[in-house]
């Protein structure tokens, strides 16, 4: 999608990722393997080469966004195409935002095994890279007439 919105100043891209991960649980010299996967948002500031990364929180906070004027279909195809040109010099970050996820899930399931008294068991969490992107969303700033 693309829309013009009062919601930003300077254009936003929010890509809509889902991010697959292999859980190895480890009880007693077992091993089993478990598949996971999470959505999130992913949103930047500005121009693909050089963006200026938004905190999460914003950048979900931003999928609330409202179109206040409307975006030809030609300048909205222009812009999505763009954008998707754009996805391998972003790649890194999406990477690096995968592996940071992938620590919070190791953490998370540690921080549950302690809390239970278990012993003997340990987690390993991978990323499945490339992560899958299902939607990529550019928020315009609107221009004065």
């Amino acid at each position: 999608a693309a829309i013009r919105s009062r919601a930003v100043k300077q254009t936003t891209t929010l890509l809509l990722l889902r991010i697959r991960f292999q859980l190895d649980v480890t009880r007693r010299g077992d091993t089993e393997a478990l598949l996971a996967e999470e959505c999130l948002v992913l949103g930047y500031r500005g121009d693909p080469q050089s963006p200026a990364w938004l905190a999460p929180d914003e950048a979900t906070a931003l999928l609330a966004a409202r179109a206040d004027v409307n975006v030809p279909e030609g300048q909205r195809l222009a812009w999505l195409q763009r954008a998707i040109d754009a996805l391998p010099a972003l790649q890194p970050a999406i990477e690096q935002r995968a592996n940071e996820r992938a620590e919070a899930l190791v953490t998370s399931h540690d921080r549950v095994r302690k809390a239970s008294g278990l012993t003997h068991i340990r987690y390993r969490v991978e990323p499945h890279l490339p992560a899958d992107v299902l939607g990529c969303y550019i928020i315009a700033p609107v221009v004065a007439d």
